[in-house]
């Protein structure tokens, strides 16, 4: 006991010199004999000691082609899932986790976005309209992508695919033929680029699915997705 108490006092005032200003007292004591001391164990940043502010923003946006009974379907403009995710989520005290569904699965397709690498990324690029969109693993496993990459990418972007589909459908009041995805990843820079630097000031690092065979669903299905997104396209 008496051994932890003086340990613990010794701490303490290690770290009260640490702490000190530049000065004689903080030089005698030997500031790189401190910082030895107290920064591989100890050191606080900012971003520790403020657990609510967002480092990573993460983002899922569709676009669809439209049948509107012209010879060329009508592309629509990029519509952000996560954004109508982030207003509703602002007015709900309990929300159910279905309601960050987008969030999450941007942070799914993210990360295999980044382990494919950007060969892989290249052969994704590509569309898959007229193919089944499960042919894009096999075009992934022909430049050699990583086995367990190519087995996660592959349930990932079927996972998306119908979420995505789903929400397209439910939003939209044309027929759709074909549908797009992107996810997009912003992390904040350190305190040192500057003050009050924040995610949100950031551009996003977009991926980006080619055109896809739209899924369709069971009527239940999209029943359930109507009521969920009660029109979130205006």
């Amino acid at each position: 006991m008496l051994l932890l108490a003086v340990l613990a006092v010794v701490h303490s005032v290690v770290i009260g010199l640490f702490l000190l200003p530049s000065g004689p007292v903080r030089s005698a004591a030997g500031s790189g004999l401190l910082s030895s001391y107290v920064d591989p164990y100890f050191e606080q940043s900012w971003d520790r000691l403020e657990p609510n502010e967002q480092q990573v923003d993460e983002a899922l946006q569709i676009r669809v082609q439209l049948d509107t009974g012209e010879k060329k379907p009508v592309t629509t403009p990029w519509f952000d899932i996560t954004r109508v995710e982030n207003r509703a989520l602002r007015r709900d005290v309990n929300p159910a986790r279905m309601h960050d569904a987008a969030r999450r699965l941007a942070t799914n397709l993210n990360q295999v976005m980044f382990n494919i690498g950007k060969s892989g990324r290249d052969q994704v690029e590509a569309d898959f309209v007229e193919r089944s969109p499960d042919l894009v693993t096999a075009v992934l496993q022909a430049v050699d992508i990583d086995s367990k990459a190519l087995r996660t990418y592959g349930v990932v972007e079927t996972m998306t695919l119908r979420y995505t589909s789903l929400y397209a459908q439910s939003v939209y009041d044309r027929p759709i033929e074909a549908i797009q995805i992107r996810s997009g990843r912003r992390t904040a820079p350190e305190r040192s680029a500057g003050k009050g630097a924040r995610v949100t000031d950031l551009d996003f690092q977009w991926f980006s699915t080619g055109w896809r065979r739209l899924y369709r669903g069971s009527e239940d299905a999209r029943k359930s997705f109507a009521a969920y997104t009660n029109g979130s396209v205006s």
